[in-house]
């Protein structure tokens, strides 16, 4: 795995993991009711689930990229456009 592609996808498992998405905020309201030591199995699963959807992610990217070489670009700008058109949607 080239290096550029490791600090790409660490990038984006920090990003994750810090924004406030339903993850966090659930994982934010059971630690509030039960604690943090009966948050424990809770927080692992979460991580864990969302560890296995990266790590498939890129599995699947690369594998795509292996197969058809000349998908790269294309899909690099259709993932850029859906990111514009999301805002309008919301």
């Amino acid at each position: 795995m080239p290096l550029s592609v490791l600090i790409e996808m660490t990038i984006s498992a920090i990003l994750t993991v810090w924004s406030p998405g339903p993850n966090n905020i659930l994982l934010l309201s059971t630690a509030s009711k039960y604690g943090v030591s009966g948050n424990l199995r809770f927080m692992t699963g979460i991580w864990s689930g969302s560890l296995t959807l990266m790590c498939l992610s890129g599995l699947f990217c690369s594998t795509l990229g292996t197969v058809i070489p000349g998908i790269q670009p294309v899909m690099k700008y259709l993932g850029a456009a859906y990111i514009l058109y999301l805002p309008g949607r919301l």
